[in-house]
């Protein structure tokens, strides 16, 4: 029997949990939360924050895991790391790294001329304010870093309110790198892909509903 290793085990993770149960794995489940729901429905339990590569690194290791699903941004790169050090498939820490902050994604696309919209990557109220004027109102201002869930991304339509904004994304993470992107007008979509010996399988397309602005908070 296969083992795979699914890094979260909150209430949301249950129907994956259960579904990898009924699709003939064992599934582990590893979370720093003691008390999960999501444990209930796995046959093994690791108590262990995930987002310490080599803590998982060691799990995986001495488990025999053949397979880590990373369900939340937090584990996209530690399960990029520890698969690349057990051999096993994964997206790569390059490709990891670059994901889960969207100024190296910025900046990658734009160096291979990828379509981005007008954006300016800032560490300071001052750069915040100068890129939004340069840019022109109304602008996105988010963190670089959120792990998820749209924190502290606002929509800013005027210099007042930059500042506020500013520190707003910069509390939401700890990280100093804050983006101020044009505000583009249209529908939000996602799409869920699972590529498999090179070959990309569809799983989900969705409408993205945001919450009323400012904040912009998938509903």
């Amino acid at each position: 029997m296969k083992r795979i290793l699914i890094l979260g085990a909150s209430r949301y993770y249950i129907r994956t949990i259960i579904t990898a149960r009924e699709l003939g794995y064992e599934v582990h489940v590893a979370d720093k939360n003691a008390s999960v729901p999501g444990k209930e429905f796995a046959h093994h339990f690791a108590h262990l924050n995930f987002s310490d590569k080599e803590l998982l690194s060691d799990y995986v290791l001495s488990e025999g895991i053949n397979a880590i699903v990373p369900l939340n941004d937090y584990g996209v790169f530690p399960a990029a790391y520890v698969c690349e050090k057990a051999g096993l498939p994964g997206v790569g820490t390059k490709a990891a790294s670059i994901a889960v902050n969207k100024a190296t994604l910025r900046n990658h696309w734009q160096s291979h001329h990828v379509p981005n919209p007008k954006y300016a990557v800032v560490n300071s109220i001052l750069e915040a304010e100068q890129a939004a004027t340069t840019i022109g109102f109304p602008v996105i201002i988010k963190p670089a870093v959120s792990m998820g869930g749209a924190r502290g991304v606002t929509y800013t339509k005027t210099i007042e309110q930059v500042a506020k904004n500013y520190l707003l994304a910069k509390a939401s993470f700890n990280n100093n790198e804050v983006l101020v992107e044009a505000f583009l007008n249209g529908t939000e979509h996602s799409s869920e892909v699972i590529v498999y010996e090179g070959e990309p399988h569809i799983v989900a397309i969705a409408d993205k509903v945001k919450t009323p602005l400012p904040i912009r908070v998938d509903k």
